[in-house]
């Protein structure tokens, strides 16, 4: 993490700019690193809450549009292997992982961290938005 802190740190930021903080995969939303908000107070979150819970991810929601309204995006691979008794287990839209994939380029990653499968997966993930905001469908 302090990794991407200082990397981030080390962007030219403009005034005015949102961050947005997430898992790297948005169908599911158990939680999220919300300190990341803390540690850039000149970022504004692009995020109605903080925190997410298994709701976030749901069709209708507002997540699609916090993350389009983004300039800088967080995703953590560390809450991925999240399961409770409860829906945080359903998929939700995907959405939000396709506007990501759209419109962000990646600043880069660390850490690495191992699936349920045991695959290596980067940590930390550090995205800055490199094409125009498209209108939502």
């Amino acid at each position: 993490a302090q990794q991407l802190i200082d990397r981030l740190e080390a962007e030219p930021r403009k005034p005015g700019e949102e961050l947005f903080v997430g898992p790297t995969d948005l169908r599911y939303t158990p939680y999220t690193d919300a300190f990341f908000y803390y540690l850039f107070p000149e970022l504004r979150p692009s995020t109605y809450f903080i925190e997410m819970d298994p709701f976030d991810s749901k069709p209708g929601t507002r997540l699609a549009s916090d993350v389009n309204d983004a300039d800088w995006v967080i995703l953590t691979n560390v809450w991925n292997g999240w399961i409770e008794p409860n829906k945080s287990t359903h998929a939700g839209s995907n959405l939000p992982n396709e506007i990501i994939a759209r419109d962000f380029c990646r600043v880069g990653s660390w850490g690495i961290i191992p699936d349920n499968a045991g695959n290596a997966l980067p940590m930390y993930q550090l995205f800055h938005r490199c094409k125009p905001r498209k209108a939502l469908p």
